[in-house]
């Protein structure tokens, strides 16, 4: 049985099947045997760094695109303490409509972590062989929350 960290089979035959809702790298509450697989000298990491109004930094959320298995993931670090963060990546549709010149666009499919606590979060993994991508995390603690979305990529190059 393959574990939910296991992407060699990703790696060797990607599809969303085999890609889809798989962790990138062994994460402590889910552990599990041939983790890494995708992630090879070919992974491309965009980082963005949020910073309050005194230019103090908030959190990074990262977003890595892998050629060889044709996914996309995300890794937030909040550095604040502990919280409660929530990290996607989202495969958007292109559909959607326009109100007074504001784009609304629907997304078709997403790979979320769900609510964890910590500070050190990791995405599934979203097969997206061409449709565009970006990464959401949502940060929750004692002073409310802030969510954080980064720019849109399509096979690793920013749209």
């Amino acid at each position: 049985m393959q574990g939910i960290s296991d992407t060699r089979a990703c790696a060797a035959n990607t599809n969303s099947a085999n890609c889809d809702g798989q962790y990138p790298v062994t994460v402590l509450a889910k552990p599990g045997v041939g983790s890494g697989a995708c992630i090879d000298s070919q992974t491309q990491r965009f980082p963005q760094v949020f910073q309050d109004e005194k230019n103090t930094p908030l959190a990074e959320l990262d977003l890595y695109w892998s050629p060889t298995c044709q996914t996309y993931f995300a890794h937030a670090l909040f550095f604040q303490g502990q919280t409660t963060i929530t990290v996607k990546v989202v495969e958007h549709s292109g559909l959607g409509y326009t109100i007074d010149g504001t784009r609304f666009e629907y997304f078709n499919v997403e790979q979320s972590s769900g609510s964890v606590q910590g500070s050190d979060v990791w995405s599934p993994m979203k097969w997206s062989s061409s449709g565009s991508v970006s990464a959401e995390a949502k940060f929750s603690g004692p002073n409310g929350g802030t969510l954080l979305t980064t720019p849109r990529y399509i096979g690793g190059v920013p749209q």
